[in-house]
């Protein structure tokens, strides 16, 4: 996030308060995982007036999902709002394709078309990951 977006971040979270709670994953070793709300988390972590005004609470929605689904739910969320990164989320696919998700799956959990999915297996290079789709026989 730019530079002038965290200052208007800032501005507005002290102004109008958290208006979207963090999102984490269940705890583990007392400690949660943040699924959505990095750029807000880090101006609260920093901003002792903004941490104090919430008297050191952020409010949070615990999400009890597996790790694969947490990275999922990351990548609705930032696609929701218009914002992603190529890199990411060709890392995001070439994890889940590695994880045994299929093409289709992909395509319906992060809301994608199957040509989006087939650009960022490319992107990555991941020939291997095609291994199992179908090709027609055209060649034969």
């Amino acid at each position: 996030m730019a530079v002038p977006e965290k200052r208007l971040l800032h501005r507005s979270m002290l102004e109008h308060g958290i208006t979207q709670p963090l999102v984490v994953g269940p705890e583990k070793n007392q400690q949660y995982v943040l699924i959505d709300g990095y750029h807000r988390w880090s101006i609260i972590k920093k901003s002792k007036e903004l941490s104090n005004r919430l008297n050191h609470k952020v409010p949070v929605v615990v999400l009890n999902v597996s790790t694969k689904n947490q990275i999922v739910a990351t990548v609705r969320h930032n696609r929701a709002r218009g914002r992603h990164q190529i890199g990411e989320i060709g890392e995001v696919v070439k994890t889940l394709s590695e994880n045994g998700w299929s093409s289709a799956k992909i395509m319906d959990a992060l809301g994608m078309d199957a040509d989006e999915v087939l650009r960022l297996k490319q992107f990555k290079g991941l020939g291997e990951l095609f291994k199992d789709d179908d090709y027609s026989k055209s060649w034969n």
